[in-house]
């Protein structure tokens, strides 16, 4: 049997393997490995909820910050596309995507989401 290596897996093999190791520090705040997968592990059930399974493209629309992260490893969990966008696209940038299949995109705060 070939392990799960992928980076959907990855970071919770490493948040079983070193729960308390500091994983992550931004703005004076540290999130041990344990404590960012329990984000992932809820922005995945969030996306997955709203309808994003394998195959779909999830878009990250922000300055770089913890939930680029998460959503990355989100979409991954699920097997769907992480496509960072550029936060210098102009405002209607992210309606117009929706021609391409976009399904959804956290913008900037990570509880934020919007559909296309």
């Amino acid at each position: 049997m070939t392990p799960d290596i992928g980076l959907g897996n990855w970071m919770a093999q490493r948040a079983l393997r070193t729960p308390r190791r500091a994983a992550l520090t931004f703005d004076g705040t540290t999130w041990s490995y344990a404590e960012l997968q329990q984000r992932i592990d809820r922005l995945a059930t969030l996306l997955r909820d709203h309808g994003v399974a394998r195959g779909d493209r999830v878009g990250f629309l922000g300055l770089n910050q913890p939930a680029f992260i998460e959503t990355m490893f989100a979409a991954a969990r699920l097997g769907a596309v992480f496509v960072p966008l550029n936060f210098r696209l102009s405002a209607g940038w992210p309606a117009t995507s929706c021609l391409g299949g976009w399904r959804w995109y956290p913008r900037c705060r990570e509880t934020q989401l919007a559909k296309c």
